[in-house]
């Protein structure tokens, strides 16, 4: 996000495992949890996923969803 110049509430992260969204969290960022990987969706939630991704296709509407978060910043 640095070399982009990006501030973290204008950043989404996807990830499939908790140590995903507890970077995310970290960081300051959308924390999306895709359910698709190795973890279940009751783990991505307890480490934080703001959003639950229920399949790879399902990364474009949600980042729509969060369009709205992310540019309120």
């Amino acid at each position: 996000m640095g070399r982009l110049d990006v501030p973290p509430e204008r950043a989404v992260f996807v990830g499939d495992s908790p140590t995903d969204m507890t970077a995310a969290r970290a960081a300051g960022v959308v924390a999306l949890g895709a359910v698709w990987g190795w973890h279940p969706p009751a783990a991505l939630r307890a480490a934080g996923a703001d959003h639950l991704l229920p399949e790879p296709a399902s990364i474009g509407p949600s980042l729509l969803h969060h369009l709205p978060l992310i540019d309120s910043a």
